[in-house]
């Protein structure tokens, strides 16, 4: 961060000038952030990004500038606002990661840390402490911060956005050593810019900022592909897979040996269409809705639940066998039956579902599983509904040919 330029000669004000490069590039980034965190809206972290950005400029730009005129005073603001712009960098990068625990590292430890600078600037005027405390304050943040993001991460670029926080952490340690030799407790600001230090901050950090702007925005593009992607295989009402997001799962699961035994639920809402019918299809999408809650609070990390169609749902399981499967479902049944809905014209109402268990035979096909299954629920259907019904133990198939 640039700390502390307050001289006035001809010279200065040509170094000012050409130090406010960073913060005009600073501007370029707050600009795409701000359009990104507003544009998509699961992008939002982007705006604590757009901010932490924007303290960076200012500070920089008052201290290049000397505004306020008060010395004390302009450090006290340069520094508060360098301590604001790590912390809402760090918080936006934990936000982005969903990492919990986040406040010791961007409140608290900011926070002692500017008192300590506020310290030695109100009380025992010291810039050499000030560099020091700003400098390796800042420097153990974005350490710790790309350590954290390093062991949670799971896609590349956040791997990398790891590396870029460890790296310009690091950094701050050996270019604030240049201060040594070069600086004392009585040292004066005019004094700062001719040491190695002052050039090797410049230039780190113009080379982080558009190094970190580069990563996330390449994050960003991420998570926008990621984001369309889920949005083709994602029911919009339920929330579930849709047909083709769960068929793509299963072929994956059904292809992975180490997955088998594997277990397919078909589930069909008894008397669908009367709902709508009678009561509107507001009330039949709130049937739906509260029904792909239950199915998909009964699934594991590794199962799947995707609405198939209509008032069809489908549940895969991995390593659970029919007998399993079937007590799963006869679980949801009854939890189906008790469901209580508020909705308009549906209190009171009791509405029951039947289902279809089947579990794989190693070499069919996707279509000749979910097609037992069916059969099952037909079977359900036919024998009264609120049923579920698990294909006997030694059946045999005729498998399909079809191509997983």
């Amino acid at each position: 961060m640039s700390l502390f330029l307050s001289t006035s000669s001809p010279i200065m004000n040509e170094v000012r000038l050409l130090n406010l490069t960073s913060p005009l590039i600073a501007l370029l980034f707050i600009a795409a952030y701000a359009f990104i965190g507003t544009r998509w809206k699961n992008l939002h972290y982007f705006l604590w990004l757009a901010a932490s950005i924007f303290f960076y400029a200012l500070g920089s730009a008052l201290q290049i500038l000397r505004l306020p005129l008060d010395t004390g005073l302009n450090s006290a603001a340069a520094c508060l606002l360098y301590a604001l712009a790590a912390s809402f960098l760090t918080f936006a990068c934990f936000l982005r990661l969903q990492i919990r625990h986040r406040h010791l590292l961007t409140a608290v430890f900011p926070a002692l840390m500017v008192s300590a600078a506020f310290y030695f600037i109100y009380v025992d005027r010291n810039l050499q402490a000030r560099i020091y405390i700003m400098n390796f304050g800042i420097g153990i943040q974005f350490l710790l911060a790309g350590l954290r993001i390093r062991s949670v991460a799971r896609k590349t670029i956040d791997r990398v956005l790891g590396w870029v926080l460890i790296c310009f952490g690091a950094e701050h340690f050996p270019r604030t050593l240049f201060t040594i030799g070069h600086m004392s407790k009585g040292s004066t600001l005019s004094m700062l810019v001719e040491t190695p230090f002052w050039a090797w901050l410049n230039l780190s950090v113009l080379f982080f900022l558009v190094l970190l702007g580069i990563t996330l925005i390449s994050a960003a593009a991420s998570d926008i592909i990621d984001d369309l992607r889920q949005r083709s295989v994602t029911d919009p009402l339920t929330g579930l897979m849709n047909r083709r997001g769960f068929e793509e799962f299963a072929r994956s699961q059904i292809a992975l040996p180490n997955r088998l035994p594997l277990s397919l639920i078909l589930c069909d809402i008894d008397n669908f269409k009367s709902i709508n019918d009678s009561f509107g299809h507001g009330s039949g999408d709130a049937v739906l809705a509260r029904i792909a809650t239950l199915l998909r609070r009964s699934i594991r990390e590794s199962d799947a639940a995707g609405r198939f169609g209509g008032e069809e749902f489908l549940l895969l399981f991995t390593n659970l066998d029919r007998t399993e499967a079937h007590s799963v479902a006869e679980r949801l049944r009854q939890e189906i039956e008790r469901t209580q809905f508020h909705e308009s014209g549906l209190y009171g109402r009791t509405v029951t579902a039947s289902f279809g268990i089947v579990e794989y035979v190693p070499g069919e096909g996707l279509d000749s599983f979910i097609r037992r299954a069916d059969a099952m629920l037909y079977s359900a259907k036919r024998g009264g509904r609120n049923r579920a019904l698990a294909e006997e133990s030694g059946v045999e198939h005729a498998l399909s040919p079809d191509v997983l």
